[in-house]
């Protein structure tokens, strides 16, 4: 070979076009270190010419003063028929700026072993520092999460003990880390039984050997000083490379008051239930009675005034207000309304009947109660809030016409119900914030699982490994996926759980040709998916009609092996008068055993003692499917072979395009 720049072209076209154009930068030098080839890769990452580059030295001149000798030590070390050298440097590109780089190094050596010239492929590391940066924030981060989050996380192996704790539950049980670290659970910070007399050990222990069956479930626990607490916990097994069984994850928030509420909400149901059905037995007797009495006034005056000394006994000493108002003031109130509205008889008297209540409640009360003086009939019972000095109340009022002292009158009786109000505004404030830590776990949870992905895709691409190192690799990242699925699948459950459902005309043949173009590549599997679409299927339906379609022929793919073969078809028919669009979605995997057909959309079922469905893929779909009015159903796609693939129908009403 003639000394010289030379053209990649001179050194065969084909090798010349593929080191031009690759991504990765290539340059090749002589011995004594001058250039005499390079392709466009490594002009974008130095910054120079091809003509600039040609007049340099090799790696003098692309490095700094603090990494030159040793980038010249590195090549003088190089011997022939040695294996490449791969190391790290940094570059100094034209502009001055440093640019991190990984270099594998060749030494080309002629028949007598003198060295010719040295070529070396370089790979722009920038990004790569930039995730590993990334990653390490991300793990302290993590770390931060874990010991600063206001959630009881713990770890315990498959006996009970306690192989982590975190500082707040440290805080929240009483115990410092050396007190508790190694000790069991059970006689710790949980009781043997608890205070219903349920044995807890044994419930721990089944926990640790079968962790799944208790994804979900609420005990009572106790502190270091004998507190007994409620928790709901939330359990995930950790198991070893093998996916041996070795521990497992607890995530525990403290649910001591919304027992509480719970509790004293029942009570206060109990018991106000039992006070309707008094108060009513008494308003009935007490109308009875002014009936009885007004009937007797006619007969004597004697009869009337024994009436209405018997009616103002039983008035003045009843425990719920009662009001009289004629016209639009009020003309008599009893003790009792004086001591749940805070105003003297006399006070009340000098108010108009809708004065006694709140802005909020004002005009309600006064448009019902002017609609009874005008002798309409609206609703007679409903709740209220009392206009009130700072203090909150709320008021369940009756409302009835009546004759007192000889004219019509209203006779309103009022039940004070806060306590049952603040019972239940405690139990949705409870919720509401129950909702709210889900969110921000699954929010923070996403975000590790696409940092995770990240990594181990880039890992994926850099490093070579053996079989078995990628399908370790591998698994590892579809666990990441899957848990991110998850998430997602949840996040879209809740959704329609909430009811934010946004339905509009969609085109279904649409929505099916995306999910045919999503799936037509996979890596490492050969899938064929053929679309038979009948144009003008239209439905109203939220946008997450894609997850119904893409759910199933995701499953279809992952429950198949070799090539996957997947038919969809989109059809109108009609029954029964009405018009559907009728899906059909069928492949050739190994079907679905006929045991599991009725059983498969269930959020959670057993089968061969073990819990399945984790994944709510679906159970996504069913649901979605029954909120857009439809249905779905599974059979086999060879009727009576249920080998032979599986075949899933959805039907959907059909709107006119």
């Amino acid at each position: 070979m003639s000394r010289g720049f030379l053209n990649l072209a001179e050194l065969g076209e084909f090798t010349a076009a593929a080191v031009e154009n690759d991504t990765v930068s290539f340059i090749a030098t002589y011995s004594d270190g001058s250039v005499f080839t390079c392709n466009l890769a490594f002009c974008r990452l130095t910054g120079y010419s091809k003509q600039e580059i040609s007049k340099m030295r090799w790696p003098e001149d692309f490095t700094s003063s603090e990494h030159r000798a040793r980038a010249v030590d590195i090549i003088k070390g190089i011997n022939c028929n040695v294996a490449p050298y791969t190391y790290e440097l940094e570059f100094v590109r034209k502009d001055g700026s440093l640019v991190p780089v990984d270099i594998f190094l060749h030494m080309f050596c002629g028949e007598k072993g003198e060295t010719q010239y040295y070529y070396s492929f370089i790979t722009d590391m920038t990004e790569h520092k930039r995730l590993e940066n990334a990653l390490r924030k991300s793990e302290v981060k993590y770390r931060e999460l874990v010991e600063n989050a206001n959630s009881i996380i713990l770890k315990m192996d498959t006996q009970g003990n306690i192989t982590f704790f975190n500082e707040f539950a440290q805080d929240f049980f009483g115990f410092d880390l050396p007190e508790i670290l190694n000790k069991n659970v059970i006689g710790t910070i949980v009781p043997i039984t608890d205070s219903s007399g349920r044995d807890l050990s044994k419930l721990i222990k089944d926990i640790c050997l079968h962790p799944g069956r208790y994804i979900n479930n609420e005990n009572e626990n106790m502190r270091s000083n004998g507190e007994r607490v409620w928790v709901s916990w939330t359990n995930k097994a950790i198991t070893d490379d093998q996916r041996h069984l070795i521990g497992v994850l607890c995530v525990g928030n403290d649910i001591t008051a919304l027992k509480k509420a719970e509790t004293d909400l029942k009570r206060s149901r109990d018991e106000l239930e039992i006070r309707v059905k008094e108060r009513t037995a008494e308003l009935e007797k007490v109308n009875k009675f002014l009936l009885d009495e007004m009937g007797a006034r006619k007969q004597a005056e004697k009869g009337v005034k024994e009436s209405e000394e018997k009616f103002r006994t039983l008035v003045e000493t009843s425990p719920v207000a009662i009001f009289f108002h004629r016209g639009v003031s009020f003309i008599y109130a009893n003790p009792a309304a004086e001591k749940i509205v805070g105003y003297s008889s006399d006070d009340i008297q000098k108010m108009k009947f809708w004065d006694l209540f709140a802005p909020g409640s004002r005009e309600l009360v006064k448009e019902r109660g002017l609609a009874r003086l005008r002798g309409e009939n609206p609703p007679p019972s409903y709740e209220v809030r009392l206009q009130t000095n700072g203090e909150e109340k709320w008021m369940k009022i009756t409302s009835a016409r009546v004759m007192y002292k000889g004219d019509p009158a209203i006779l309103t009786i009022g039940e004070d119900v806060t306590q049952y109000k603040q019972a239940l505004a405690a139990l949705h404030d409870s919720n509401e914030e129950a909702g709210l830590y889900v969110d921000l776990m699954s929010h923070d949870i996403s975000n590790i699982n696409q940092i995770g992905m990240g990594n181990l895709e880039l890992l994926k691409d850099m490093v070579e490994l053996d079989e078995p190192g990628q399908e370790r690799l591998s698994k590892a990242l579809m666990a990441f996926k899957n848990s991110s699925e998850l998430i997602s699948n949840v996040k879209k459950l809740q959704k329609v759980k909430k009811g934010d459902l946004h339905l509009e005309k969609i085109d279904v043949g649409q929505i099916l040709d995306q999910v045919k173009n999503n799936y037509l590549t996979v890596n490492g599997r050969s899938i064929t998916i053929n679309l038979e679409s009948q144009k003008g299927c239209y439905v109203y339906a939220d946008r997450l009609l894609y997850d119904v379609f893409s759910n199933m022929v995701d499953n279809s793919i992952k429950h198949s092996k070799d090539s996957v073969f997947i038919n969809i078809s989109l059809k109108s028919v009609k029954i029964g008068g009405n018009k559907f669009c009728r899906i059909s979605i069928e492949d050739n995997g190994p079907g679905i055993n006929p045991d599991l057909k009725n059983r498969i959309f269930n959020r959670m079922y057993y089968e061969g003692g073990i819990m399945r469905g984790k994944g709510l893929g679906l159970y996504l779909v069913k649901i979605l499917v029954e909120c857009f009015n439809g249905n779905i159903l599974v059979e086999d796609r060879i009727q009576g072979d249920p080998t032979k693939g599986a075949r899933f129908v959805v039907m959907l009403p059909a709107i006119e395009n």
